[in-house]
């Protein structure tokens, strides 16, 4: 779920997912930046996966792919801890989503990855915001 805040000039992400078998709730912010699709990423723990934030494709009614920058190299500036997400509208997308999907990851380097299984939805997560 996103919440947008215009006059803070930030969105607010409420993210339910499964990771290792085990249900996850977070809550972060984006700022937005001068760059469109280019957002600074703060989570609520206090800054522990902070750092830049990029859409790097997004098809509304299908999936958005990301990839945040949480560690830079103190010298050259470049991304020495990463993560790249591809969020889907479906539970269980269909295989024309996952072919793009496997494009976009293919274009920014992801040689190989596991999908996680959301087919179950987390029961602990059914809350109202």
């Amino acid at each position: 779920m996103q919440v947008i805040h215009p006059e803070e000039n930030r969105i607010k992400l409420v993210d339910e997912f499964r990771s290792e078998g085990e249900c996850t709730s977070t809550t972060a912010s984006l700022s937005f930046t001068k760059v469109p699709g280019v957002f600074l990423f703060k989570d609520s723990v206090g800054g522990l996966n902070s750092g830049d934030y990029v859409i790097v494709a997004i098809e509304e009614s299908c999936f958005q792919v990301v990839w945040a920058c949480v560690k830079r190299h103190v010298e050259s500036g470049k991304c020495k801890d990463y993560w790249v997400a591809a969020k889907t509208r479906q539970r269980i997308p269909d295989a024309a989503t996952w072919k793009k999907i496997d494009k976009v990851l293919q274009h920014i380097g992801v040689q190989s990855y596991e999908p996680v299984n959301q087919s179950q939805p987390c029961s602990a997560l059914k809350k109202t915001y």
